[in-house]
């Protein structure tokens, strides 16, 4: 299950509306956002956040 949704997601960062790919710059940017929100949840669940 964990597989398919970072597939879905991949999918949605790589391909804007229209099919076409994204430049690799947003493609980086959603990448540094989407690592720092699983780390940061991650951290949370396990009672680890740090400031």
């Amino acid at each position: 299950m964990l597989n398919y949704q970072i597939f879905e997601m991949w999918d949605s960062i790589m391909k804007d509306g229209n099919g076409r790919l994204k430049s690799f710059a947003n493609i980086l940017d959603n990448i540094i956002i989407i690592a720092l929100k699983y780390c940061k949840d991650k951290f949370i669940l396990r009672g680890e956040a740090y400031e």
